[in-house]
């Protein structure tokens, strides 16, 4: 192989034997001959990787793993408190919703669907009335009527007016139950002058509670300061105008008077079924429902009986008829049903309404609906009889 130098100064390569570089003249120097090297080129990803393994590269990892282990640790905490934060904010969102009549809450609601009947939980045996009369001295008066029934009773307990002009039965009642009736309690308000009967129907069980309004009658009072009773002799005996009364349709009246009345004395009108027949604080009987009773007049604390038979027919008409909403009070826009019903507490079909002022409400498939303020009647006609709700729209 041929030997080769290297100019030293321009590193022209050429033949040992030749005492001179043929490029720039320079004569050989005895320097050992060295081939230079070609510098790498490396990237800058590269030199940043070289890097990495100084002097320091461990403590950087090190550090890096414990921020990451402390990041770890810290997630479920953050997550937790998120989720926390979360319900807070919901049931405080849930309260004042609730407060302000969005949600409908927990508190109780009157079902006004079924007003005026009131259910006092299978068949009526025993129903009671207290007070058994109603009377009022003063119009806009009211009173309260507790109605009683066994306690196994799931029938529907129903108390409506005959006549709401005189008096209404609110739509509502408080019930109560004891150790062996379970009762109802209705408030009874004055409207105007007059004479009704509350009609008050549980099962097969059917009652009436006479109801007069009005300023009752000044009794007569001894000026001499004497005891009336000193004036009735010892064998006195009242005498009724009428032993036997008999009535053959519901509403039908008579009136009872004792004929032998000593002066000063005062009597008193019960009847012994108020479902058969009612007599008023005057003596005026009125037939209810069928069968037979007594009337009893105390005069003084000596009594009298006469006695009732109603032979009244069993017609749908006189079935103890009655509607389910006597007297209602609604908004504009709102409705409610009105039904009239029989003594089984079935729907009578058979029915026409009548509304006296038809800019105050209508009626459309058995629902009131009111449409402009004011107060109206809406009768409801059943055969021969009517009978009228009171709608009062504010």
């Amino acid at each position: 192989m041929e030997e080769k130098a290297v100019c030293y100064y321009c590193a022209t390569v050429y033949p040992a034997d030749q005492p001179k570089c043929p490029l720039c003249g320079s004569t050989k120097r005895t320097e050992d001959f060295v081939i230079p090297q070609r510098r790498e080129r490396i990237t800058d990803e590269e030199r940043k990787r070289r890097q990495k393994g100084g002097r320091y590269a461990a403590g950087k990892k090190a550090a890096s793993s414990d921020k990451k282990s402390s990041e770890t640790n810290r997630k479920p905490l953050l997550i937790a408190a998120l989720v926390f934060l979360a319900l807070a904010v919901l049931v405080l969102f849930w309260f004042i919703a609730d407060m302000i009549g969005w949600l409908p809450g927990f508190e109780n609601t009157v079902d006004r669907e079924t007003q005026p009947s009131v259910s006092v939980n299978t068949s009526c045996t025993e129903l009671l009335a207290e007070p058994t009369r109603l009377s009022f001295n003063e119009v806009g008066k009211t009173q309260e009527l507790c109605l009683s029934v066994n306690n196994a009773c799931e029938d529907k307990l129903y108390c409506n007016s005959n006549d709401p002009s005189v008096a209404t039965v609110s739509e509502s009642a408080e019930t109560a139950e004891g150790i062996e009736l379970k009762s109802a309690t209705f408030t009874i308000t004055a409207v105007a002058e007059g004479t009704t009967t509350i009609t008050v129907t549980c099962g097969n069980q059917t009652m009436g509670i006479p109801v007069s309004v009005g300023a009752d009658e000044e009794t007569t009072d001894p000026t001499d300061g004497t005891d009336p009773t000193e004036s009735i002799p010892s064998d006195y005996m009242p005498e009724l105008n009428r032993q036997e009364i008999s009535f053959s349709s519901v509403e039908e009246s008579a009136e009872l008077k004792v004929t032998n009345l000593p002066e000063g004395a005062t009597v008193t009108w019960t009847s012994g079924d108020e479902g058969v027949a009612s007599v008023s604080s005057d003596g005026v009987v009125t037939a209810i429902g069928a069968g037979e009773t007594t009337i009893t007049c105390d005069v003084n604390g000596i009594t009298a009986e006469a006695k009732v038979i109603c032979t009244v027919e069993e017609t749908k008409s006189n079935r103890g008829a009655h509607l389910e909403t006597t007297d209602a009070t609604v908004r504009v826009g709102e409705s409610f049903p009105l039904y009239l019903y029989d003594s089984e507490g079935e729907h009578i079909e058979e029915i026409t309404y009548v509304v006296d002022n038809s800019s105050i409400c209508e009626v459309k498939d058995n629902r009131v609906t009111a449409i402009a303020e004011g107060t109206t009647n809406v009768r409801v006609i059943f055969e021969d009889e009517e009978f009228i709700c009171i709608v009062r729209v504010g």
